[in-house]
């Protein structure tokens, strides 16, 4: 559906099939929160695109989401090699130079990768079969409002609160998300995750051999029978990109 590039919108699957065939119209805010509220925005990246120091400025960005310790333990050592952080640092530099000067690099650099390449694939391809997706914030003239700018004035979602303050005084009291607060699992929430260990286990096992040949078997089957020992299963984060990894190595192999 996504061409293999999308894999955190699962959760949007039954979502489209409640809304396919009821609903031929439908509203997507993509790039709000980037454009709007200073998503992924912070004064250290800004700062060091305007010193273009290039390389370090990947490296925050690619620490982000402290990947590195989870590829180790997935893939094999002469996979990892191939992949591994100085790769990635490499292939991201030229990307951040191109944004370099605009008014705001960090959002022209998270709206041109992140929005475009990933969260995009919802509006756009999870949601294919909605004759009509409206993206509001992509309205030529508000896009441009919006990119033209400066990064002080999004920091911390100024603009943002301030704007839905001034046009809807009366709900002014009403309080945002404090993302500092976790989310409590329920017990169908444990048994959730306990079935995809379950699946995930048994999928492992019947993959063939070629397309798992960089990935870390022994210690995917350790880590997933040791959690389904567990009597409160959680999210699991080393199953995602071993179920892409095979994904992709299957089309590739044609196996």
């Amino acid at each position: 559906m996504t061409n293999h590039c999308g894999g955190g919108h699962a959760w949007v699957l039954p979502l489209a099939s409640r809304l396919v065939g009821d609903f031929s119209t439908v509203y997507d805010g993509l790039a709000g929160e980037v454009l709007s509220a200073g998503f992924m925005l912070d004064n250290r990246k800004t700062a060091l695109f305007r010193e273009e120091s290039w390389e370090e400025l990947a490296r925050l960005i690619l620490g982000e989401s402290n990947a590195e310790p989870m590829l180790r333990s997935v893939f094999t050592d002469a996979f990892y090699s191939r992949i591994g952080l100085e790769e990635a640092v490499g292939r991201l530099v030229p990307e951040l130079r191109r944004h370099a000067g605009l008014p705001n690099p960090v959002l022209s650099f998270v709206f041109g990768n992140r929005t475009r390449r990933y969260i995009a694939l919802i509006p756009f391809a999870t949601l294919h079969q909605i004759p009509v997706v409206h993206v509001p914030y992509l309205d030529h003239d508000v896009f441009d409002f919006l990119f033209s700018l400066d990064p002080s004035m999004m920091e911390g979602g100024r603009l943002h609160d301030e704007t839905i303050r001034r046009a809807y005084p009366e709900y002014a009291d009403i309080p945002y998300e404090d993302k500092r607060v976790k989310a409590v699992m329920s017990a169908t929430d444990h048994a959730y995750y306990r079935a995809a260990r379950r699946a995930f286990f048994s999928y492992l096992r019947q993959a063939p051999a070629a397309a798992t040949a960089s990935l870390r078997k022994t210690q995917l089957y350790a880590r997933t029978g040791a959690d389904l020992l567990t009597s409160r299963s959680q999210a699991t984060w080393y199953m995602r990109p071993a179920l892409q990894t095979i994904e992709l190595e299957r089309l590739r192999l044609g196996c």
